[in-house]
C-alpha cells in the first residue's frame, strides 16, 4: 500500500513539472510571437527569425 502511494506521488510530482515546463514553453513561444510581430516593420529579418524560433518551440 505504501509504495502504491508512493508511486501516485511520484506520477504527480512528474506530471506537475511537465506541466510547469509546458506553460513555460507556451509563454517563451508566446514571447517570441510578440518580438516578431513589433519587429516585422522595422527589422523583417529578425521578425521571421523570431517566428521560426516559436515554430520550433511551439509544443
Amino acid at each position: 500500500m505504501l509504495s502504491l502511494v508512493a508511486t501516485n506521488l511520484g506520477i504527480v510530482a512528474l506530471v506537475q513539472g511537465r506541466t510547469a515546463e509546458d506553460r513555460r514553453c507556451v509563454a517563451v513561444v508566446d514571447r517570441l510571437l510578440t518580438l516578431a510581430g513589433t519587429s516585422r516593420e522595422g527589422d523583417p529579418t529578425a521578425a521571421l527569425r523570431f517566428g521560426v524560433a516559436a515554430g520550433v518551440l511551439a509544443p
